[in-house]
């Protein structure tokens, strides 16, 4: 049989004109096995793939139309030469349109229920749709032929049932087959490889027990080296020739210690591997697996004051629990990935680094929010945004304060208890916000539940006042009264600092959502300072109230040039013109150049309805003036 005389039995069943309620629904049909085969040929103009399903149906009663949803909104690809056949040979009619295939299954079943259709199509290049982003999500070449499954939406390369798009993968088999020169690294464990005429055939499994959220593949011309540790993980390492065996050794260091890490407090595996791909478009995890920039093998590895950049391996390293061994709908969760992964890739420096850098993380990830208070979506709605800055903001960064918030507030030991109930619940599952906020409040006092929901639904910091009452002289001794007010929607719990020449300690404050809290500081003095701080190391999710946040972030670069970078649209930056290649040198007459991070992004909070008169310049032009209104 060929795909050619099938399409013709697809036009035959066009003409049926099967109307769509007469198709199955996600509850008739399901894809119980997948057996997948890959094929990469010598003119490397496409991918062909051989997707055979074994389909269960639920009853006799379900319609005789199954609906396959076929690459819908894949980035760059479009699917071209379809053909359904039975196992037997057998041509069986289909259409497809618009993504959504659909076929003919009255004569397949019988008196059985479960079933099998083997689904034939390649994968071309779009060039009306392909742009910079897809080389990440997908490549076909004589050098590099991939697709990305880290990338939202190519789950979808893959045959699924129509309306089951956040289901998880069942148990599979990948078979890729490609010219003997390429490596490759894919979904699941290495079952079987032969090299015959000039050929490559590998066989992947899914991992016993668990399968990955989305099918992948990454076929280079590389090598192949295994690193075995004491404790029984392999770091299997795919790698270019310039690849340097002492950072080959260093990175597959830092994948034991931050996997072993994670194990601990997020729950063991029941596999013993982990695969790493020198990669030249830069960082995605995957299942048990992530790809690193070629320069990360190749190069000196110089590290910033956070250890930028190996820390990206242990955020990659993290992926393996969050968004693979547990996943979420990414169309509805995103935050489920990211923050989970931004959190895991500041808790794992210490343990895969040796270098404490939390707190320091944690601050820089606060700066990095606060100029997008008032625009930033809640961390449940960040992917319903057009703004990729704002999404980044809201998934991954407020995501991880978020979570650095819950440890605070439900105490070490019992946030981990509840992650490690979330993810031996969720195992292999596809989850929701929900599940996540269930498990933690089993764990979580119930005073404190409201800081688990609203801190995730409700956009913004939460915000709060702080108002002298008044000071009285009494014993020799004056006694500063101040209220703190929490005026915003959600419940406030965070260190605060009192300073005075009596008193000078850091406690917990607990603040419920319209409420207040007296707190007196004793004084040798009546002087006219503020004794108290809250949040003093800056890095929980709360801001005093009545400050707006520019919508960028300004930063000094080692030229000693203020510049600005992430400008959100239609924020205050943004729309009074200042764009991300322009350096700001004054601000209402000040100059900027020498303050350090924490105070040049502080000087960028300003009251509502303030207008501030930047100087500004584009490259080696002459300095003008914008103001920015707040």
């Amino acid at each position: 049989m060929t795909k050619n005389s099938v399409l013709v039995s697809g036009i035959l069943f066009a003409t049926l004109a099967i109307a769509e309620n007469e198709c199955g629904a996600a509850k008739d049909y399901k894809i119980v096995e997948y057996n997948m085969t890959v094929r990469i040929p010598e003119t490397y103009d496409r991918v062909e793939i051989d997707a055979l399903l074994g389909i269960s149906r639920t009853s006799r009663e379900a319609p005789n139309c199954v609906r396959i949803l076929l690459g819908k909104n894949f980035r760059g690809a479009k699917f071209v030469n379809v053909g359904v056949s039975a196992t037997q040979n057998e041509q069986v009619p289909f259409t497809f349109e618009d993504s959504l295939l659909s076929i003919d299954v009255s004569n397949i079943y019988g008196e059985r229920s479960k079933s099998w259709l083997l689904i034939e199509y390649d994968m071309v290049k779009d060039t009306i749709f392909y742009d910079e982003y897809s080389p990440f999500s997908w490549e076909i070449s004589d050098s590099l032929c991939h697709i990305n499954a880290s990338i939202t939406r190519t789950d979808n390369w893959y045959p699924k049932i129509a309306g089951t798009m956040p289901e998880r993968l069942a148990p599979y088999r990948l078979t890729i087959d490609v010219p003997a020169k390429f490596e490759v690294m894919a979904s699941g464990r290495l079952k079987d490889m032969v090299v015959e005429q000039g050929r490559k055939t590998y066989s992947w499994e899914n991992y016993e027990g668990v399968t990955d959220r989305s099918l992948y593949f990454f076929a280079q011309e590389q090598a192949r080296t295994i690193k075995e540790f004491p404790d029984g993980l392999r770091v299997i390492m795919y790698t270019s020739e310039n690849a340097r065996q002492d950072n080959m050794d260093f990175l597959a260091e830092v994948v034991h210690k931050s996997y072993r890490y994670f194990e601990s407090v997020y729950g063991e595996l029941p596999w013993n591997e982990y695969k790493m791909m020198s990669f030249v478009y830069g960082y995605s995890g995957l299942f048990n697996s992530s790809n690193a920039p070629v320069s990360l093998f190749d190069s000196e590895i110089v590290h910033n004051d956070i250890y930028f950049p190996t820390r990206s391996v242990v955020h990659e390293v993290s992926h393996t629990w969050w968004g693979n061994v547990i996943s979420s709908n990414a169309d509805e969760n995103y935050w489920l990935y990211e923050a989970f992964g931004k959190y895991s890739e500041i808790v794992g420096i210490m343990p895969a680094l040796g270098a404490d850098v939390e707190n320091l993380s944690f601050f820089r990830l606060k700066l990095c929010t606060l100029p997008y208070i008032d625009y930033v979506p809640s961390i449940k709605d960040a992917q319903n945004v057009d703004d990729r800055v704002l999404v980044t903001v809201a998934a991954y960064y407020m995501g991880a304060t978020y979570l650095r918030m819950l440890r605070h507030v439900m105490g070490e030991e019992n946030f981990y208890k509840g992650i490690r109930h979330y993810v031996k619940n969720s195992w292999g599952k596809c989850i929701s916000a929900d599940d996540f906020v269930g498990a933690m409040k089993k764990y979580c006092p119930r005073e404190h539940y409201g800081m688990i929901i609203d801190y995730i639904s409700n956009p913004g910091y939460a915000r709060y006042d702080i108002k002298k009452l008044g000071t009285e002289y009494k014993d020799g001794r004056y006694i500063h009264e101040y209220s703190i007010l929490n005026v915003g929607d959600k419940d406030i719990f965070v260190p605060y600092r009192v300073e005075s020449d009596l008193e000078s300690y850091t406690d917990d404050l607990f603040v419920k959502k319209g409420e207040h809290v007296i707190v007196k500081v004793l004084s040798r003095q009546n002087e006219a300072v503020d004794h108290i701080t809250l949040d003093p190391e800056e890095i929980f999710p709360v801001c005093r109230a009545g400050l707006k946040g520019p919508g960028a972030t300004v930063y000094e670069s080692p030229q000693g040039e203020v510049r600005v970078y992430n400008i959100a649209a239609d924020c205050p930056f943004a729309r009074a013109g200042i764009t991300q290649d322009m350096s700001l040198i004054e601000m209402d007459g000040v100059q900027l150049a020498g303050n350090d991070l924490r105070a040049l992004n502080h000087m960028m909070l300003r009251p509502e309805g303030d207008a501030v008169n930047f100087s500004v310049k584009s490259g080696d032009d002459e300095p003008y003036e914008v103001t920015v209104r707040y």
